[in-house]
C-alpha cells in the first residue's frame, strides 16, 4: 500500500462521509479545522478500517490529527502486517 494511494482512499472516504466538504484535501488539512466532530471521526475510522483492511488500536487515534496523520497511522499497521506474513 503507498501513500498516494492511501491519501485517495482516506480522502474518498471523507468526502463520504461529510458531503459539504468539497476539492482536494492535503495531508496538512486538519479534522478540526474541517469541521470534523468526534463522531464523524469514529465514522471515518471505522470506514478506512474496513475500506483498508487494517485495525487501527484505540490508542493510536490520539497521534491523528490531520488527514495525513491518518495517512501515516494506516502505512504503519499495514507495513507492519506486511513484515509478519514475510
Amino acid at each position: 500500500m503507498d501513500r498516494e494511494h492511501t491519501h485517495a482512499v482516506i480522502t474518498k472516504l471523507i468526502h463520504r462521509e461529510v458531503p459539504e466538504l468539497t476539492g482536494d484535501l492535503t495531508p496538512a488539512d486538519g479534522f478540526e479545522t474541517l469541521g470534523i466532530d468526534s463522531m464523524t471521526m469514529i465514522d471515518v475510522i471505522v470506514a478506512t478500517e474496513r475500506e483498508l483492511g487494517v485495525k487501527i488500536a484505540d490508542n493510536r487515534l490520539a497521534d491523528v490529527a490531520t488527514v495525513g496523520d491518518l495517512v501515516d497511522v494506516v502505512l504503519t499497521i499495514s507495513n507492519a502486517r506486511q513484515g509478519d506474513e514475510s
